[in-house]
């Protein structure tokens, strides 16, 4: 993983000097490439989307995309994406595995009385 990394990395900076990457959606779809760019030392930016309505109608484009490039460059997008390490990620993850357990004893419970 520590050599994909370094290629990813060295892929970026082949188009130029790299000020910051800037990725939509960090919370969500976005966030594993974020938690990947900033593990090797990589700025990462949360860059607005473009109205979601406008998007469904048309579909996205290259200049969508480059023009959350852009805001990136000139400073505009200032939002740090946040750290999924903390408890209150944690949250989510907990909630699947009680809902798991619970689904699993009622199985059990189930397959008890069948017998």
């Amino acid at each position: 993983m520590p050599k994909l990394r370094s290629i990813s990395r060295l892929w970026l900076q082949s188009h130029g000097h790299l000020a910051a990457v800037g990725v939509e959606g960090t919370g969500s779809y976005g966030a594993g490439l974020a938690r990947c760019l900033a593990a090797v030392a990589i700025t990462v930016v949360e860059v607005n989307g473009v109205n979601r309505l406008m998007r469904r109608q048309r579909g996205t484009t290259d200049t969508d995309a480059e023009a959350a490039a852009r805001a990136a460059l000139r400073r505009e997008a200032t939002a740090v994406p946040k750290a999924a390490d903390g408890p209150v990620e944690a949250i989510p993850t907990l909630s699947v595995a009680r809902r798991s357990a619970v689904n699993a004893d009622t199985q059990a419970t189930n397959q008890i009385n069948a017998l």
